[in-house]
């Protein structure tokens, strides 16, 4: 059951055609609510990109004489990357692994449900 307002939203990609969809997401109508989203993808874009430097440095720390490709040199290499490697070599990995698995979740997830039923086919038999 859903706890909070649905909104319906309907397309029609051609005459005979209509697709409904049923949310719970907010409308970005106000300043504040598109403010409130945007920086929430900020967060979950620095916070994805954090999992993957503390990654990247992790697994470098156990098998430092292999060659850096040119994406770990652009991770890695800077003072986001310095902080990363500080990081990885500081803590087990076995405490990384549940703490980056966690945010990846967070940052991975919808913080609201969408329901689009699926239209058939005119061509499907039935």
């Amino acid at each position: 059951m859903l706890t909070s307002t649905s909104h319906l939203s309907t397309h029609r990609p051609s005459p005979t055609t209509v697709q409904f969809t049923v949310s719970n997401a907010p409308p970005l109508k106000t300043v504040s609510a598109k403010v409130v989203v945007y920086t929430t993808l900020l967060l979950r874009l620095i916070f994805g990109l954090a999992i993957v430097s503390v990654s990247i440095a992790n697994i470098r720390s156990t098998s430092p004489n292999d060659k850096p490709s040119s994406f770990e040199i652009l991770v890695t290499h800077n003072p986001a990357g310095a902080l990363s490697r500080t990081v990885a070599e500081n803590v087990d990995w076995r405490i990384l692994l549940p703490i980056g698995g966690t945010i990846a979740y967070l940052v991975i997830r919808r913080g609201y449900t969408g329901s689009s039923p699926h239209t058939p086919s005119p061509f499907a038999s039935g």
